[in-house]
């Protein structure tokens, strides 16, 4: 049960206040930019986005994404990509990327 202190606590923080405040407890801090947004459309609402991920738009992300050959990798060709370099040299194996 909470308490009256910390109901009137949570009541008196302004609704920047509020944002840093849930941005430092329910993520890693804020980014630049967060704050104000957070604060400007409501703590509860980004809590309620971040507890539905299906919501957010990860376009930008699968973008970068592709940038990235090694995620495309198979789980061999990583095995063989991380051992030792006197392994690879005497099994002949080289890195290579993966044929679709």
């Amino acid at each position: 049960m909470l308490s009256v202190a910390t109901l009137l606590t949570a009541q008196s923080l302004s609704p920047r206040d509020s944002a840093v405040h849930a941005l430092n407890r329910l993520a890693y801090g804020p980014r630049p930019g967060d704050v104000d947004r957070v604060a400007r459309g409501g703590v509860m609402r980004w809590i309620d986005e971040q507890l539905a991920p299906e919501r957010i738009d990860d376009a930008a992300l699968a973008t970068r994404e592709r940038q990235f050959d090694l995620l495309n990798y198979s789980r061999e060709d990583l095995a063989a990509s991380t051992s030792t370099p006197s392994a690879r040299a005497a099994s002949g194996s080289r890195l290579s990327a993966p044929t679709a």
